[in-house]
């Protein structure tokens, strides 16, 4: 694989991970415990900028409840089918 496409690849996956970040209900951070809680804020901050709206939990070793993260009833149809994207 040539060096234009793995940055071609990579450039594509940051797309997709913004996209994702933009679009989502529901968010969670793992592992904060791993991190100071300056490198946690700088994280929080570019959530934040991609998306005011969405529910951001922060978690440790995964361990959140499903019910945080599925079916929470906050995908709006509407508001989807007027993305840009």
């Amino acid at each position: 694989m040539s060096s234009i496409s793995m940055k071609r690849d990579v450039l594509r996956t940051s797309y997709l991970l913004t996209d994702q970040v933009e679009f989502a209900d529901v968010i969670i951070v793992n592992t904060t415990d791993l991190v100071t809680d300056q490198e946690l804020e700088k994280v929080m901050g570019h959530i934040r900028a991609l998306n005011q709206n969405a529910e951001v939990i922060k978690s440790q070793d995964a361990q959140e409840p499903l019910k945080s993260i599925l079916a929470t009833g906050k995908f709006d149809f509407e508001k989807a089918a007027q993305s840009p994207m």
